[in-house]
């Protein structure tokens, strides 16, 4: 009985549903369900219902209204999360059953704080707090106090924009807060010496929004200067000018100093000036140049520019850049004097001078002239008391650079080797020293005889004129039997050592003027300076000395204690030898005869 009524009721179902498509032209039925979130309520066009039933094709109109400080978000089928519209009112054509979601939310609250140095406010209201649809555009507005400047608009942490207007789009509750700060403070001052302003007023401090420029200038007092403007012990600017950008607070010193001053003086042998100025000092800029100018006084010359005892210039007329006080002296000294004398036989003179003495400038060259008299030559000219001869010439030429006393000594000598007129019959001059020595005292060189140069061995094996093979000379012979005659008796000019060592006339004594020399004159056995010799008086008074020298054989010397001097004679008896004085303490032989090859000293003559 269930079963028949259960088939019954579907049949009478699918019947009645096939009467109403049927009647409805094939449409079929839907129902539409309405829900929504707690913040608004949804309903249909013209019906407070929440669930109605529509024919597939029918337009369906339905409206969202959100509660007060509320949002609309959109319609939503299901659970899906996009929604099919965003419009409150919102029409569409029924398809089949659903449920539409109406969502609703909280509308933003946006609210304003800031810092002491600013407000924030609402572009529109004065309010500090509003609630805001959610999209809406919300424009904000940041006002900084006096001498203050906007930071930006931070929520939390985070800066969300550096204007001062700020829009933005409502989605969430927002806090924005306004953040300012002081502005830097720019400050000035200065040292002594000079003034500091900003380029446009008079206050010594002022602020300054961060990035702007900021103009500062210093002038310095009369006969003073800029140094440059500092940051603590930092120069920034060494412009008197300086523009630049701030960035925090800043205390900028404007430093000045005196301008340098140059003053000048002088020693008393001259005048110093500033050029350009009356006055012994003058203030001058860093830098700048200034001339100054030396005037020496007559017979005075000028020595140079001095600073703390250092030379900085020899120019009379110098200029130099002032970098500090600079104190420069002008010295001058008494120009050079020289003066000359002379010992007697001889005369001197200045080439261009007359007088004994003469003043000139330092460097100048002065020339003066000697001339001897007859029989007498210029030893030298000395200078003070120098032993050594600065010169020998008798016209002598030199720079002066100081203080010359000049002296010119004459002795009685030829080609500068002195001599002594003994008064002798012949009129023979004999030397004052040997050949070789510089001091009548000593002995000087050995010579074989003939020989013109010394040497360490003096043996017929070294002798020039010798032929070891057969034992005969080759020159200077008269025997067949002793070598090559030629005659020769006595030493020609070429062999005569005298001659070439000393030149002219000087030549080697001859036998016959040795023994006119001990004839004539007065010998005396004595020392000169602890050497012992002869002092040979002649007939007029004058005297030579004849000292101690020994003689050579081989390569060795002999009795010291004698003196060997040769004369250009030769001995016609056997040609290998020439005739010599020996002397002593004891006696003194002429005539004395000795190998040619061995070693003698030599006193010069000539006539």
């Amino acid at each position: 009985m269930k079963k028949l009524f259960s088939i019954s009721l579907g049949l009478l179902l699918t019947l009645s549903l096939s009467l109403f498509c049927s009647c409805n032209g094939g449409k079929n039925a839907v129902e539409i369900i309405l829900k929504f979130t707690a913040s608004g309520d949804a309903s249909f066009a013209n019906s407070a219902e929440k669930t109605m039933k529509f024919m597939t094709g029918d337009t369906v109109t339905v409206i969202a209204t959100p509660k007060k400080d509320c949002d609309f978000f959109g319609w939503y089928i299901g659970k899906e999360k996009t929604p099919e519209s965003k419009e409150a009112k919102y029409t569409f054509v029924a398809t089949e059953s659903v449920t539409l979601v109406a969502k609703f939310g909280k509308s933003p609250v946006i609210s304003l704080s800031s810092n002491d140095y600013g407000t924030a406010a609402f572009a529109d209201s004065a309010e500090k707090s509003m609630v805001v649809s959610y999209g809406k555009t919300v424009n904000v507005v940041a006002t900084p106090n006096a001498d203050c400047e906007f930071v930006g608009w931070f929520v939390g942490d985070s800066k969300v924009s550096e204007d001062v207007n700020y829009t933005f789009t409502s989605s969430k509750n927002t806090s924005l807060v306004a953040k300012f700060v002081k502005s830097p403070v720019v400050s000035i001052s200065s040292s002594a010496d000079g003034r500091v302003a900003f380029a446009d007023g008079s206050k010594k401090s002022m602020a300054v929004l961060t990035g702007n420029n900021v103009t500062v200038v210093a002038t310095p007092d009369k006969d003073c200067e800029f140094e440059g403007w500092y940051a603590g012990n930092s120069k920034v600017c060494a412009e008197p000018v300086y523009t630049f950008a701030v960035s925090k607070n800043i205390s900028l010193v404007a430093k000045f100093y005196p301008s340098p001053v140059v003053s000048v003086s002088s020693n008393n042998n001259g005048s110093a000036a500033i050029a350009g100025s009356s006055d012994d000092a003058v203030v001058v800029l860093l830098g700048n140049d200034v001339t100054v100018t030396a005037k020496p006084n007559d017979h005075c010359e000028f020595d140079g520019w001095f600073v703390d005892d250092v030379k900085v210039s020899t120019d009379s007329v110098y200029t130099f850049a002032v970098s500090e006080n600079t104190f420069v002296v002008a010295k001058f000294n008494p120009c050079p004097v020289v003066s000359i004398s002379g010992s007697d036989n001889g005369r001197i003179s200045f080439a261009e001078h007359s007088g004994k003495s003469v003043i000139v400038f330092s460097g100048t060259d002065v020339t003066v002239t000697a001339t001897p008299d007859a029989g007498f030559e210029l030893y030298g000219w000395f200078i003070g008391d120098s032993k050594t001869p600065a010169s020998t010439d008798l016209i002598y030429t030199f720079a002066v650079d100081k203080n010359v006393k000049l002296y010119a000594e004459f002795r009685r000598s030829l080609n500068r080797h002195e001599y002594v007129d003994l008064g002798l019959p012949s009129g023979l001059k004999w030397a004052t020293c040997n050949i070789g020595a510089d001091a009548p005292e000593k002995s000087g060189a050995f010579f074989a005889w003939g020989e013109t140069e010394e040497k360490g061995d003096y043996s017929w094996n070294t002798y020039k004129f010798y032929n070891a093979a057969d034992y005969t000379v080759t020159e200077y012979c008269i025997r067949p039997r002793y070598g090559v005659v030629d005659q020769k008796t006595v030493l020609e000019a070429e062999d005569d050592v005298a001659n070439v060592k000393w030149g002219a006339s000087w030549r080697m004594p001859t036998w016959a003027e040795q023994e006119e020399l001990y004839n004539s004159c007065t010998w005396e056995w004595t020392t000169l300076n602890d050497v012992p010799g002869y002092k040979i008086t002649g007939p007029n008074g004058n005297s030579i000395f004849l000292p101690v020298t020994g003689y050579k054989n081989d390569d060795k010397t002999y009795n010291k204690n004698g003196g060997y001097y040769w004369t250009s004679t030769l001995i016609d008896k056997t040609c290998l030898c020439a005739y010599y004085m020996i002397f002593d303490g004891t006696e003194c032989r002429r005539g004395e005869y000795a190998r040619r090859c061995s070693g003698r000293v030599v006193r010069p003559v000539f006539e």
